[in-house]
């Protein structure tokens, strides 16, 4: 079940029977911003996956970032 207002950005794996309630964020995706002298949109993007794993239940307003299992 996903709950509105929900974002998914992929790589994410949901397995089953999860639960995520509103305004749920899973984020694979991460902005670099080392140079400071670049603006972040001209900065190299990184991804790692997200695992969430079977059974699990996320509540209301839960960002999980990318490399989270």
């Amino acid at each position: 079940t996903i709950g509105i207002s929900s974002v998914v950005i992929g790589p994410v794996t949901i397995r089953h029977d999860v639960i995520m309630a509103q305004h749920v964020v899973l984020s694979g995706l991460n902005h670099s911003y080392e140079d400071v002298t670049r603006p972040i949109h001209r900065q190299p993007v990184t991804t790692r996956p997200i695992l969430i794993e079977e059974g699990c239940w996320l509540g209301a307003n839960v960002v999980i970032t990318a490399g989270t299992t």
